[in-house]
């Protein structure tokens, strides 16, 4: 009897000592490593993602992050950043296979070429969408606007073309569309003044054209960065003294309207409109932007048809009335070669003050998530 009892505490005692190791043996899902190493015979190069091996724990493989609760592979990361992904290819199919995906970034990877997978619409728990930095070419393919969960997309830095979809407008969730620095053309959908979530928009460095859609007034966006397109006529209804915008950026387009009509919102905190055709009087709410850090204002714009060019009269921005700006550029109209000529019609605190405001507004951008969603 004795023997028995010690035999049986013998063996409770060897599965208590190998039960962590037991435990961590089994964490890798098999079927995500399955997928993963698919998706890196995909990629056509037998010497990227060295610590992909078959023998170890794909959670502990570089790149990816596996759930703590469920142990499925959650997040994938594949940047130049991270040794040995240097490759050739365009995103494999095999991508599709990974279906408790949340977050998925493939950044600066330049020889990523191809259009976007149609594989990724199966990935329906995707929060987080980055693919940035890349040869990625082709339309914005309408099957984003499946993955309703998404609440960033960063397709920045690409070589994609074509128009942007309207369905866009159909995600829920979305806190931020970085479609920038592409070649994207055509007007802005009609649909983004109606958004659920009032995105930031950073359609920025493009060839779009038309005229702002008048169903935006109807968005209090944090941050609405248009700069560097074809886009004419009124984009009044982007200020608003009821909004919250923090970050607005319409410079070097064809945009004219009257600047004396319109209210800014009191968050902001950059603000360009140079090389448009913007005339009229700065209004006197301007004042009442206590957090401006940057403000390009009237360089480049002309005057309006009736021959009125823009002032500063009644702002606070001269001797006794003005405010340390980080950046700032107030100059005249002189040129009708829309360069920034002119003198300022003001002294400032700051001790940079500048012509132009930076072109990259980026140092007040949306944070994207942490691996753990936060921000």
């Amino acid at each position: 009897m004795a023997t028995s009892i010690f035999n049986y505490c013998s063996l409770l005692f060897l599965f208590l000592l190998l039960f962590p190791f037991l435990t961590l043996s089994e964490r890798c899902n098999p079927s995500d490593k399955k997928a993963l190493l698919q998706l890196k015979k995909d990629l056509h190069n037998p010497y990227i993602l060295a610590s992909w091996n078959p023998k170890d724990d794909c959670c502990d493989w570089y790149c990816v992050k596996c759930d703590e609760k469920t142990n499925r592979i959650i997040s994938l990361d594949i940047s130049s950043s991270v040794p040995d992904t240097d490759f050739s290819a365009q995103i494999p199919d095999s991508i599709a296979n990974l279906p408790y995906l949340q977050y998925l970034e493939f950044h600066k990877l330049p020889k990523l070429t191809g259009p976007l997978n149609p594989a990724i619409a199966k990935l329906t728990r995707l929060t987080f969408l980055r693919i940035d930095y890349t040869n990625l070419s082709g339309p914005i393919p309408d099957f984003l606007a499946q993955l309703k969960n998404l609440d960033l997309i960063i397709l920045s830095h690409n070589n994609l073309s074509g128009p942007i979809p309207a369905s866009l407008s159909q995600l829920p969730k979305l806190g931020s569309l970085q479609l920038d620095h592409n070649k994207l053309t055509g007007p802005i959908p009609d649909s983004f003044g109606y958004f659920k979530s009032s995105p930031d928009l950073w359609l920025h460095n493009n060839q779009l054209s038309g005229k702002i859609p008048a169903s935006l007034a109807k968005q209090n966006t944090t941050r609405i960065l248009l700069q560097r397109n074809k886009l004419e006529g009124d984009a009044s209804m982007l200020f608003s003294a009821k909004k919250t915008t923090e970050q607005l950026d319409i410079s070097r387009n064809m945009l004219s309207f009257d600047v004396s009509k319109v209210g800014f919102a009191r968050t902001l905190i950059y603000l360009d409109m140079n090389h448009n055709k913007i005339y009229g009087k700065l209004p006197e709410g301007l004042n009442a932007v206590e957090n401006l850090q940057a403000f390009n204002g009237l360089i480049g714009c002309g005057a309006a048809a009736g021959g009125v060019e823009p002032t500063t009269e009644g702002v606070g921005v001269g001797e006794g009335g003005s405010r340390g700006f980080e950046a700032l550029g107030l100059a005249a109209a002189t040129s009708d070669a829309n360069v920034s000529q002119g003198t300022f019609y003001m002294t400032c605190k700051s001790s940079e003050v500048e012509r132009k405001a930076p072109n990259d507004p980026r140092k007040w951008r949306r944070k994207a998530p942490n691996e753990n969603g936060g921000v």
